[in-house]
């Protein structure tokens, strides 16, 4: 399997690291959610759920939402799921540093949002 893993990293030109061990998850027909690899819940609610992540947050919008099953990284929530939505911040290279800020202190990241 590790070896698949690597094939996808090296088609889709993304580092294996970067690819594979920040989060993953599984949507089931939009009715359920299971998520590895969260960081914590940053907040709960019937209509959002948001998750933090490697480097940023997960948000899950949809209704009735409701946890089914936490461990320390893995949710499973089920409901009416709506929208993902990852917003994604990376450190930025010290190099990028100007007047004692860096990119990643002006907000500077990735949001990707995916409808179901």
């Amino acid at each position: 399997m590790n070896s698949f893993l690597k094939e996808i990293a090296a088609l889709t030109e993304l580092p294996f690291d970067t690819a594979f061990s920040a989060y993953r998850y599984v949507n089931i027909g939009g009715a359920a959610l299971y998520v590895q690899g969260h960081k914590g819940v940053i907040s709960y609610g019937t209509d959002k759920i948001a998750l933090r992540i490697k480097n940023g947050r997960l948000e899950v919008a949809g209704h009735d939402l409701a946890v089914k099953q936490l461990s320390a990284d893995e949710i499973v929530m089920t409901g009416r799921i709506v929208s993902l939505t990852a917003e994604e911040s990376f450190p930025a290279k010290s190099s990028e540093k100007k007047d004692g800020k860096t990119a990643g202190d002006a907000g500077a990241g990735k949001n990707a949002e995916k409808r179901v």
